[in-house]
Order: structure tokens, then sequence, then C-alpha cells
């Protein structure tokens, strides 16, 4: 359920290259116990990876999905090459931030360590040691 969510969202920006979703532990096992669990969700963009080399060109957006807390977190994402500099970074974002809606998150924290600005236009607040957007 949660990759077909994902998958669907991302469909509607229409990225140009292959994704690849994995969710672990499985969505089965974090939808079963949701209010105590967490799973983690990597999105790759690309041909699959072959060699730890491969990271450095390789672009992805991954993130947590906090059932307990009720919220996406540890948020890290990456362009390169042909996904640069033409609105994926923030088309990205929307689709994480539909898809957590979707899925009945109430909100997303991002790591102050990230560019702040880019959060900050994307309507993400400081809310103590992070910024926050609220998105249900």
């Amino acid at each position: 359920m949660i990759e077909s969510v994902i998958i669907q969202e991302i469909d509607k920006i229409q990225i140009p290259t292959v994704v690849t979703i994995t969710v672990s532990p499985s969505s089965k096992a974090f939808l079963k116990n949701r209010r105590n669990s967490s799973t983690s969700v990597d999105i790759d963009f690309g041909p699959p990876r072959t060699r730890i080399i491969d990271d450095l060109e390789y672009s992805y957006l991954d993130f947590w999905l906090n059932g307990k807390e009720n919220i996406i977190q540890h948020v890290n994402y990456r362009l390169q090459g042909e996904l640069q500099g033409k609105g994926y970074g923030r088309k990205l974002v929307e689709a994480m931030e539909n898809a957590g809606r979707r899925l009945g998150f109430e909100s997303i924290r991002i790591d102050v360590s990230t560019n702040d600005s880019f959060w900050e236009h994307m309507g993400y607040s400081m809310k103590g040691e992070y910024l926050e957007k609220r998105i249900n």
C-alpha cells in the first residue's frame, strides 16, 4: 500500500528516469502495527546501483515514516545530472507531502542541517531543532 501511494504521486511528476522504491521493514509489517513502529522509505532514481561509488552520482529521496508520532522525518534527498535545475526537487517534496497526506500523517520534520531556505520556501518553519510543516 505505501509503495503504491508513493508511486501514484511520483508518476504525476513524470520524472524521466527509472524509479525504485524500497520500504524496510515491509509496508505490511508497518501497517499492521503502525502506532508502535517506524519504517524507512528509499526512493532511487535511475538504474539499480551496483557499486558503492555509484552513490556519488545517484539521485534519491529517503525518509522515515514514524507511526508512533504520526510524522514523516529524517528526510534526505539529492538530485544529480539531468534531474537538476528543472524543479524536480520541489515536485518530489510535494509528492512526498501528498503521499503523507494520503497515508494519514500529520506533519513532516526536516533536520536543520539541510538547506533551510529551500524548505522555508516550501512552507516549513522552525519548531525547536528542526523545520516542520503540517500536512493534515
